[in-house]
């Protein structure tokens, strides 16, 4: 998808310089494990620098957390039988100095997600990623995606102010 947009984006008015890559569950686990690949963006010819920012909504970053619960331990062990390509495919594992910006959101009543975006956000800002995180009240794993098109939604101010600080151009 990402190679996709690199080589349309101009069609659509966009600046493949500025990408914003935003996912939510297992779509943030898939966009913040992408920003950090960066053997994987070169091979699509894609620059790593070209992802100006990351926005996480809550994700399930680290596989240690999920290893805990019997159900997501099951889970993980089909899909990451093997803890090399565990580590390779977990973003708590992959992040480094150079990483594009991170928002971090999570919605108030989702407990278990909420201490992954601790996790994850503290090895962000270990490796000097600037890092935001911000949970959003009221909400809960399904509701925080609701109303984003609306001035009042607390999930679209946190996005819109996020990217205000980006220094975006248009």
């Amino acid at each position: 998808a990402l190679s996709w947009v690199n080589q349309h984006i101009n069609r659509y008015g966009g600046n493949p310089k500025q990408i914003i890559l935003a996912g939510h569950s297992a779509g943030a686990h898939l966009v913040t494990t992408l920003s950090l690949q960066r053997e994987t963006l070169n091979n699509i010819g894609f620059p790593n620098e070209y992802i100006r920012g990351v926005i996480g909504i809550c994700g399930p970053y680290n596989d240690r957390r999920m290893m805990g619960h019997p159900l997501t331990k099951i889970l993980i062990d089909s899909v990451f039988p093997d803890i090399k390509t565990r580590k390779k495919d977990f973003p708590i594992y992959n992040v480094h100095s150079r990483a594009p910006p991170h928002l971090l959101l999570n919605a108030d009543m989702d407990y278990t997600l909420k201490m992954h975006t601790l996790d994850y956000a503290a090895v962000l800002v270990d490796a000097g990623v600037r890092t935001q995180v911000a949970v959003v009240p009221n909400t809960t794993h399904f509701s925080i995606r609701r109303g984003w098109d609306t001035k009042n939604s607390h999930t679209f101010k946190y996005i819109t102010d996020f990217l205000d600080t980006l220094n975006l151009t248009y």
